[in-house]
């Protein structure tokens, strides 16, 4: 990688979330603050990479929240969902006013304990969530007309999951186990959003984070205490279990306790 730049969006305070719009060459940060949600919008240039900011979206009654959760696109960029950690919901907005850019809550709905990660499907159909406490990962119908959310029902994951990524054709779950060092898969139910285990497999140690890259053949989780990434393949042919549709290679990272570059 190579640094284009940086830009200061707030002093003595934490950058909890960002997303990117599904549509549209910006992207969102979430700031941490005591007194609620604040919202940065950036625009990007697509062949410098130079990002600008364009808005700071400050929390309103509407929208108070700690602050504390992670942030999604609904895959056309139609609704925006943020979590809210301490208070186990998920919250559901409007799109951006196009010419104010402002977000406008329009209600909630429940998640499981301590809901760490979410996502949308690629078709736009279904929001998954990892509750961390309940140990459960949720999934959701969106209503096409309003964004509102009707649980389909959670399914069991391992021990502390964190976040949880969508494949890029619309056929996978992936949730990293942060507790039981394990990334789990799941498939999805294309007319229900249900989701069925299909086997877990092994990671390093405490891992956090996980990407799709956008051709569905490969899975990437990162490992706190090991300081490592790990890249997976996928088989979509074979649903009989993790072990079987993935195979993996561990990158150090520098720091932690990683164990080096391993196959």
């Amino acid at each position: 990688l190579i640094k284009l730049g940086e830009h200061t969006v707030s002093s003595g305070n934490t950058i909890y979330s960002a997303v990117f719009h599904p549509k549209k060459n910006e992207f969102f940060v979430r700031l941490y603050v005591a007194s609620g949600d604040v919202w940065i919008r950036f625009s990007y240039n697509i062949i410098t990479g130079e990002i600008i900011e364009i808005q700071r979206i400050l929390s309103a009654s509407s929208l108070s929240g700690s602050g504390r959760g992670s942030i999604t696109f609904e895959s056309y960029g139609r609704f925006f969902y943020a979590l809210e950690i301490d208070v186990n919901q998920l919250k559901r907005f409007d799109v951006l006013n196009a010419v104010t850019g402002a977000l406008t809550s329009v209600g909630t709905t429940a998640a499981g304990i301590y809901p760490q990660g979410v996502a949308c499907d690629p078709t736009g159909k279904f929001v998954y969530v990892t509750n961390w406490s309940s140990a459960t990962v949720q999934a959701y119908t969106i209503n096409a007309s309003t964004g509102a959310l009707t649980s389909v029902g959670a399914v069991s994951t391992g021990t502390n999951p964190f976040t949880v990524a969508c494949d890029p054709t619309g056929k996978f779950v992936f949730v990293p186990n942060w507790g039981s060092g394990t990334v789990q898969a799941y498939t999805i139910n294309a007319s229900t959003g249900a989701l069925t285990s299909v086997g877990t497999t092994a990671t390093e140690v405490n891992p956090y984070g996980v990407a799709c890259d956008p051709t569905g053949k490969f899975v990437y989780v990162t490992n706190f205490t090991s300081s490592t990434v790990q890249a997976y393949t996928i088989n979509a042919a074979n649903r009989s279990g993790l072990h079987d549709q993935c195979s993996y290679r561990s990158i150090n990272l520098g720091g932690g306790g990683g164990n080096g570059d391993t196959a």
